[in-house]
């Protein structure tokens, strides 16, 4: 008996689909779509303003290695500040990505630098809700204790070093005379 041409081929174009729409179900309904992340999200601030809900950390911030400082990124680079600082090095406004010849995304300078300007504010905003919230438990995990003692003595130095580390680009920025236009 003789095999039909093709038979295998159409088996493995079904497999093949098989896959690919259970991979697309997957990334759109399943645990890590943006439906169900923001949804987590949602959650999470609910819990954070609800005094009565005790807050949870996760298995790496359990670790006594973790702190608040590293979370922060004080003492770290700040890429949007080193890419900022890299454009006005190379007198560019913008930066551009290609693929195959296409303009993807433009970047501009002034992106990059109102990000690093707001690197204080947006570290506050993420640390400063949880901090709390451990200090409102302080007493119930010696964890928690430890969290909130890390940032009621250090929060002042952390600030101020993730200033003096993005402020030189801002006021650099402020001089620079080849800011550009948006096109």
């Amino acid at each position: 008996m003789r095999k039909q041409r093709g038979s295998g081929r159409l088996i493995f174009v079904l497999i093949c689909l098989a896959i690919s729409g259970s991979v697309v179900a997957w990334s759109t309904y399943g645990p890590n779509s943006n439906a169900a992340i923001q949804k987590r999200l949602d959650q999470h601030a609910k819990d954070l303003a609800d005094p009565n809900v005790p807050p949870e950390l996760s298995d790496r911030m359990r670790d006594p290695s973790w702190t608040i400082k590293y979370w922060m990124g004080v003492g770290g680079k700040q890429s949007d500040c080193d890419q900022a600082n890299e454009m006005m090095d190379k007198r560019a406004y913008a930066r551009r990505t290609t693929k195959r010849g296409v303009v993807q995304h433009t970047y501009y300078l002034s992106d990059y630098v109102s990000s690093c300007g707001n690197t204080v504010t947006r570290a506050l905003s993420y640390v400063e809700p949880e901090a709390n919230k451990w200090c409102q438990y302080r007493k119930s995990d010696p964890r928690f204790e430890t969290l909130c003692t890390e940032w009621e003595q250090n929060k002042d130095s952390y600030v101020a070093e993730l200033h003096a580390a993005t402020q030189p680009t801002v006021d650099r920025y402020a001089s620079y005379p080849y800011k550009g236009g948006r096109e």
